[in-house]
């Protein structure tokens, strides 16, 4: 399943548009939120830890065409949809919709963005070093997750392994590790630096390496509220364990044969 669609991350995909406007970032925008409004508090470290989930339900079906369905433990209901059938017979074409990941890099960029950011929040009377430290577990876990989806169903994709909004560290043709401001850069470059295949050994070390730091981080029984904040019912189900961060690891295990 060759992937054929330019797809950057939400934060790329903003960087990318408006590299030739630095006017764009002078004006105030509608319900904008500033950078330097957020990473104040704990309860920020939550609203961009939702940010994850929000970017990967909608697309949840994704993963049953992308697994089941190729694997001949799924057929078509009685409102048949061309593109599902595609998948159901393993005859996917390139212009198939369901074939487009761009929500599994809008969750990349927001893991990477969490991870850039956390240091921002120190721990006080309400927040242990424990509790934050889950923050930082969680965003490798579901970058993990993510990159696991994308090297286990596409044969070329970009690797993603930091916050690009501002910078972007690439290997030159000389083989130079170069640090530019991503508004520096043409669109040409960007394209360059951030859609260029990965190598897939590449992406499964990144995958092992994400999943060892998460189980590190991540102890015990997660607690993901703390006194005086509160968060609909039943969202501390979805967010990662010890357990769920194994159960990952050993797939991926069984995957590389190891």
């Amino acid at each position: 399943m060759k992937n054929r669609w330019n797809i950057l991350s939400g934060v790329l995909a903003a960087a990318l548009l408006f590299s030739s406007c630095d006017h764009f970032f002078d004006v105030d925008l509608k319900d904008a939120v500033e950078e330097d409004e957020i990473y104040k508090s704990y309860t920020d470290l939550n609203a961009v830890a939702y940010s994850f989930y929000a970017a990967l339900s909608p697309e949840a079906h994704k993963f049953l065409l992308w697994g089941s369905a190729r694997g001949d433990m799924v057929t078509n209901g009685s409102d048949e949809d061309a593109y599902v059938t595609q998948f159901v017979n393993n005859d996917v074409t390139a212009d198939n919709p369901y074939t487009n990941y761009a929500f599994l890099y809008k969750a990349i960029a927001r893991c990477n963005q969490q991870l850039a950011n956390l240091y921002k929040v120190q721990p006080n009377e309400f927040a242990s070093q424990q509790y934050l430290d889950q923050f930082y577990g969680e965003a490798y876990f579901v970058r993990a997750f993510c990159y696991f989806w994308l090297v286990r169903t596409f044969k070329d994709f970009p690797l993603v392994e930091e916050d690009v909004a501002n910078t972007v560290t690439y290997i030159s043709g000389e083989g130079d590790t170069i640090r530019a401001r991503t508004l520096s850069l043409s669109n040409e470059d960007i394209r360059s630096i951030a859609l260029q295949p990965a190598e897939e050994q590449d992406v499964w070390a990144l995958i092992q390496s994400d999943l060892n730091r998460a189980l590190e981080l991540v102890r015990a029984t997660p607690q993901w509220t703390v006194e005086g904040y509160t968060q609909e019912a039943g969202l501390d189900k979805i967010r990662p364990t010890p357990t769920s961060i194994s159960l990952l690891a050993a797939e991926v295990a069984m995957w590389l044969g190891q």
